[in-house]
């Protein structure tokens, strides 16, 4: 089903890239911990009422190692806007010098405020 989607989008957006991003402890950890600060410092402010639901719906479980990523906390609960948010934070991080964009991430960050 994924590939289905994957082979639509390259061919109906032009000039698109999709890249994998899987939501594994490994790859998604050090993204959560950097959303972690960006809203602690006030860098982000979302004032959706669902995503602010969203957010009460999440928790997060360390490893042995301090890694961490959102998890719901309880059955039935929905985190997919946090997670989104990290993982759309993270491609605004790693793009944030590239030609072709604004390449301004604070000017994408006002827009959460």
């Amino acid at each position: 089903m994924m590939k289905h989607i994957v082979k639509e989008l390259e061919g109906g957006l032009p000039n698109t890239i999709l890249i994998p991003y899987r939501q594994d402890l490994k790859q998604i950890s050090g993204p959560t911990k950097q959303y972690e600060r960006l809203v602690i410092e006030d860098k982000i402010i979302d004032g959706n009422p669902v995503m602010t639901w969203m957010a009460t719906n999440a928790t997060v479980k360390p490893d042995v190692n301090g890694n961490y990523k959102v998890l719901k906390d309880a059955k039935g609960a929905k985190v997919d806007g946090v997670v989104t948010s990290i993982m759309a934070t993270d491609r605004c991080l790693a793009n944030a010098g590239e030609t072709g964009g604004n390449g301004d991430f604070g000017k994408i960050l006002s827009l959460f405020r």
